[in-house]
């Protein structure tokens, strides 16, 4: 309505603008005409009833047709103003309309939105806002209108004005973050849209800020969800490696050393390269698997006790040892040249709730361990256990099936593979062959006087002295009762000879009784591996036969 006002009140001022003029036009043609006489020549007009050489009559019919003339001009002109008048009126109400809907659409809408303009400087100044603007940032509009939208930003988004204003000169658009202050102080994210527009050719940026600190909260807590299900993804790839590594094989050294590696190539962590596995045996530490260690560093510790260092400490108390730093940490105890900076994870490994054996692992100086890695140590803690101890049965196992359990040599089924391996290579290759067959002396009789329990502990300790009299590669066999099988590899005759002599002296000087041996090799005569411990079984029956306490060679 105050747009029609306005069109109304312009018309009403123009036409009386050009009343005005013909009032003022009539006025200086009469002030004329009396200084120039015009009603003489008015007068001498009607005289002559004549006018500029025309009949008065006729100059009448011309002028009424001028009058007439300019009344139909004035009536078409009166129309064309009144149609104008109208369009203008329409016009105007529909601009009213328009700006009421876009005044109304600008107000309700939910986001902040400027109007911004640019000044001398390159800033940018509010020329106008909603009301959602004013409710979100705490202000009026009076407060904020003409104050620079610096205004309302944080001290690292007003760094950016400048550039944002410049790339939106040049760009007409720009999409970007920023951070505003409430009146009350508070700080809040917001995702702007800007535009560059123009009203009557002078440039302005429409602002569309969007306050989006809900959704950064969200995105937030979903990137510390990803972050943690990436993690937790981690240590169950990182704990299945390790369990399929030490899955591959139920032997104990196999176990161990897999073991060791798959746990420190653990993504989950940073260990560096060296570590090992202690056995804990009563008051004893026994390094069984080690990786990146010196030989200086072995001696050093081989003679580990519980309680010592930081793997016996660990041993004695049961729990993780964590240590940041061992130049600076007094319960690492052990020191030696070579040793440089470092930390240590050490894990106690547990059945039963008594420590079996220690794993240590080297770690970069003044590494930090959460509550978080400190649950993923104790779920590696018992699938370490798991494996150890299935090893162990199976050592046991194994030693149960292929051991004498007395004398902890090997039995007869282990005795008659080794000696078929064996027989095979000299079969094939031609490799000397040779075999013992040691029965003890009157050993019933020192049974019967001595008790069971004296005879046990006396094949142990000729179990043992046969150990230490032969070499590593050779089996010894408890082959029944108080007789044993003594199997040496790539061995002739004489050098088998040499050794039945120690060991038939070091039982005599070390024990209340004596051995017989029986000794018998292979040739390409023999077919079968039982002929060679038969040749040697007779070999022993003629040494009793002769005196006992003595050797005897298979013809």
């Amino acid at each position: 309505m105050s747009g029609g006002l306005k069109t109304k009140q312009r018309i009403r001022a123009s036409l009386m603008a050009e009343l005005a003029i013909i009032f003022f036009l009539g006025a200086v043609i009469y002030v004329i005409s009396i200084f120039i006489d015009t009603h003489e020549i008015f007068k001498r007009w009607a005289g002559d009833k004549s006018f500029a050489g025309v009949e008065l009559t006729e100059f009448f019919v011309l002028l009424s047709f001028l009058v007439f003339a300019s009344f139909i001009f004035a009536l078409r002109r009166w129309k064309e103003l009144n149609r104008e008048i109208i369009g203008r009126k329409n016009t105007e109400a529909c601009l009213w309309k328009s700006e009421n809907k876009f005044r109304s659409l600008f107000n309700q809408a939910a986001d902040s939105i400027f109007l911004l303009s640019f000044d001398k400087d390159g800033g940018l100044i509010i020329e106008d806002t909603n009301d959602a603007a004013c409710a979100i940032h705490g202000y009026t509009r009076e407060e904020l209108i003409g104050k620079p939208i610096a205004f309302l930003d944080d001290e690292e988004t007003k760094k950016h004005i400048p550039e944002r204003a410049k790339i939106l000169r040049e760009e007409k658009q720009l999409n970007f973050e920023a951070r505003h202050i409430r009146k009350d102080g508070t700080i809040f994210q917001v995702e702007v849209s800007a535009r560059l527009i123009y009203i009557e050719n002078t440039a302005y940026i429409l602002a569309i800020d969007r306050n989006i600190t809900d959704r950064k909260r969200i995105e937030e807590l979903l990137l510390i969800k990803s972050v943690e299900l990436n993690k937790r993804n981690l240590e169950v790839s990182s704990l299945y490696k390790i369990t399929t590594a030490i899955s591959h094989s139920i032997n104990l050294n196999d176990t161990l050393t897999n073991l060791l590696n798959a746990v420190i190539e653990f993504e989950a962590f940073r260990f560096e390269r060296r570590g090992g596995i202690f056995f804990v045996e009563d008051d004893n530490m026994r390094l069984v698997s080690h990786l990146g260690h010196s030989e200086f560093f072995l001696d050093l510790h081989k003679n580990l006790k519980v309680g010592d260092c930081l793997c016996g400490l660990a041993a004695q108390t049961g729990a993780i040892i964590i240590s940041k730093n061992s130049d600076t940490d007094d319960r690492h105890t052990i020191k030696y040249p070579e040793m440089f900076s470092h930390g240590h994870i050490i894990l106690p490994i547990k059945i039963a709730g008594n420590v079996i054996a220690v794993l240590y692992l080297y770690t970069p100086p003044d590494i930090s361990i959460g509550d978080e890695t400190m649950k993923l140590l104790f779920a590696l803690e018992s699938h370490i256990s798991v494996a150890i101890e299935n090893s162990r049965l199976y050592e046991q196992a194994k030693e149960l099936a292929l051991f004498d359990p007395l004398t902890k040599v090997a039995n007869r089924l282990l005795m008659d593979i080794e000696l078929k391996k064996n027989f095979a290579r000299a079969k094939r290759f031609h490799n000397p062959l040779s075999i013992m067959m040691i029965d003890l002396d009157d050993f019933k009789q020192y049974n019967d006087n001595c008790g069971h329990i004296a005879g046990d502990k006396l094949l142990v300790e000729i179990a043992s002295i046969f150990l230490r009299e032969v070499r590593t590669i050779d089996l010894v066999a408890r082959y029944g009762g108080e007789e044993f099988l003594i199997i040496l590899p790539d061995t002739e005759l004489s050098e088998a000879h040499k050794a039945a002599e120690r060991i038939r002296k070091s039982v005599k000087e070390k024990t209340d009784i004596t051995v017989s041996i029986g000794i018998s090799n292979y040739s390409k005569e023999i077919t079968q591996a039982e002929e060679i411990i038969k040749n040697a079984d007779e070999a022993l029956y003629l040494a009793k036969h002769k005196g006992k306490n003595r050797i005897e060679i298979s013809n």
